[in-house]
């Protein structure tokens, strides 16, 4: 288990490994690993919100946790600390944000499409109008593909081509 934002023990940022199990929503056995991975941290299910990856750059606020899945939704941000917000990876990456002042958090399913679509830019958006500062913002990028296992080829390095 991969753990983050280590200087702030006020809030949970973990990321499961593959030996936990599948944890993408529909795959084999997800309830049962998501099941066993939260009661490990004894948090309970009910208070898990995810995106259901689309590979786009749609984020979300979450302001209860009566809505258990969003739907082609690549990124949560909530401000409500009961809440625990989650997002499935393989190749891409996890992004989270923490807004220490305001108590804002955030996470993004980052794949190449989701970035040639400003996700980071709609995910801070989000956070702002929590009250959030970009200032205080602290983030941390989990593990992705490495280039030893994915080729960028030309035509996906052709939108992001400006940063040179």
């Amino acid at each position: 288990m991969l753990k983050f934002f280590n200087n702030h023990p006020e809030i949970i940022s973990i990321i499961s490994e593959k030996k936990n199990g599948q944890m993408r929503l529909g795959g084999q056995n997800f309830l049962k690993n998501r099941k066993k991975f939260f009661d490990n941290l004894d948090i309970d299910l009910k208070d898990v919100i995810s995106a259901d990856i689309c590979h786009g750059n749609k984020v979300e606020m979450v302001k209860n946790n009566k809505k258990k899945v969003y739907a082609k939704t690549d990124g949560l941000v909530t401000n409500k600390k009961e809440i625990i917000l989650a997002v499935t990876v393989a190749d891409c990456l996890p992004i989270l944000f923490f807004e220490p002042k305001n108590k804002i958090i955030g996470v993004v399913h980052a794949g190449w499409r989701g970035i040639q679509k400003n996700i980071i830019s709609r995910i801070i958006q989000k956070i702002k109008k929590l009250g959030g500062n970009v200032e205080n913002l602290k983030v941390e990028i989990g593990p992705g593909i490495g280039k030893c296992h994915f080729e960028v080829r030309e035509d996906v390095a052709i939108f992001f081509s400006n940063y040179k």
